[in-house]
């Protein structure tokens, strides 16, 4: 049965300053499917609840909050939403802006499950929205200047990491965040010296292990933080940070406010209002999300 769906923009920003620019939080309901489509402008993407399977070429990837999507105009694709729906910040690059002014590769889609140092600035961004009667348009305009220039870029990739270093990654991205893995068992899986290894990381993925694996377990905890009624202590115990305070220092790293500040930004951010996008239930929906 087909069902025609909507997703709502719960928030927009006046660019003033940075006509060339439209930036929005959107709220997709559970379950929704967009079957394949095509978008007019290039965009910048932050999940930040809730889930997304997209398929493109036939292979699905997904992403989870903190997940970062860069995205060129025209790639076609089919995306579905997971179970408890999804929320996002967007920012629209609209024809005015050339997104290889931010000396970033446009001959290819990039889907990064790591939003890294994005993260901080594109969530200051998403601040802004919430403070915006408070804000000059100059403001606005720094805020989202700054969350460009923190996409990874051409000059922050190293070359192509080597097999051995891929499989250390494949193994901690399979792995259970709330158990990381020891150095032991990553040195066995890459059969190289450890000091190498945590040097070649590093240069390739733009962190220490033990930060990315920390990344991975405050990114399990993100879901419990928007999506959830649990303290910031339950949380904490759930996703094995030694205290409530353990937990909060290790999300403050990463984006750069409170988890107190992210559940109030993704719960309370502007007043619903539809945007119409038509959609249909496929024959058979995905049980990965």
């Amino acid at each position: 049965m087909v069902v025609s769906e909507s997703a709502r923009v719960t928030a927009a920003l006046d660019c003033g300053e940075t006509p060339d620019f439209r930036i929005r939080v959107i709220e997709y309901p559970k379950g929704l499917w967009q079957p394949i489509h095509t978008h007019e402008h290039a965009s910048v993407t932050l999940v930040l609840r809730g889930a997304i399977e997209e398929v493109r070429n036939r292979k699905a990837q997904f992403a989870l909050p903190f997940s970062l999507i860069v995205k060129k105009p025209g790639v076609p694709h089919s995306d579905r939403f997971g179970p408890q729906g999804c929320k996002t910040l967007q920012i629209n690059l609209l024809p005015g802006f050339d997104l290889s002014e931010c000396d970033i590769d446009t001959s290819r889609v990039i889907w990064h499950n790591d939003g890294g140092a994005s993260i901080g600035p594109l969530l200051r961004l998403m601040k802004c929205i919430h403070q915006a009667s408070e804000l000059s348009a100059s403001d606005v305009a720094f805020s989202l200047y700054e969350a460009l220039e923190a996409l990874p870029n051409k000059a922050r990739i190293v070359g192509t990491a080597p097999p051995w270093l891929t499989g250390v990654k494949d193994l901690i991205d399979g792995s259970d965040p709330m158990y990381p893995l020891s150095m032991a068992r990553l040195q066995n899986q890459a059969e190289i010296h450890p000091v190498h290894l945590t040097r070649q990381f590093k240069r390739h993925f733009g962190c220490t292990l033990r930060d990315y694996m920390q990344y991975r377990r405050v990114r399990a905890a993100v879901s419990f933080v928007a999506e959830s009624s649990l303290t910031l202590t339950e949380i904490a115990h759930r996703c094995a940070f030694a205290d409530q305070a353990h937990f909060c220092r290790a999300f403050r790293a990463i984006a750069k406010l409170t988890a107190r500040d992210y559940r109030r930004l993704t719960m309370l951010v502007g007043a619903p209002k539809v945007e119409n996008v038509q959609v249909s239930t496929p024959p058979n929906p995905s049980s990965l999300l």
